[in-house]
């Protein structure tokens, strides 16, 4: 009978971990697109400063949580979403006008991939 409360109490950690680690990335997410909207109304407004500024800050909750990233997120998926922060960088950078409002949807998209592939569905099960 201990064994299978050991088991049990094993897979509730493992459960609590998980859902754990779906809510930090939600939230890591969440604040990183906050920032990217700041960007984007101050490139509205003709901003620049302002909405490097904006990006910046994204870039920065991204660095802070490198570590995380880099364990529980696959590794292709934290280049990617750190080759879209750095090219929009580029475009805020080169007021590139025509190439911002791309690089602000692929961000996003590689963002809400990353959000996406943490939570728990019958596809990753199955």
């Amino acid at each position: 009978m201990k064994r299978e409360y050991g088991a049990l109490a094993l897979l509730t950690l493992l459960m609590l971990t998980a859902l754990w680690s779906i809510r930090r990335t939600d939230f890591l997410t969440e604040q990183i697109a906050l920032c990217l909207e700041r960007s984007e109304r101050a490139l509205e407004r003709e901003d620049a400063n302002t909405a490097l500024a904006a990006l910046d800050g994204a870039l920065e909750l991204w660095r802070e949580q490198r570590n995380y990233v880099s364990v529980f997120l696959r590794h292709s998926d934290v280049d990617s979403v750190s080759d879209a922060f750095f090219t929009l960088r580029e475009k805020l950078l080169d007021r590139d006008a025509a190439g911002i409002a791309g690089a602000f949807s692929q961000l996003r998209y590689r963002l809400e991939t990353v959000d996406a592939m943490e939570h728990i569905s019958l596809a990753a099960v199955f």
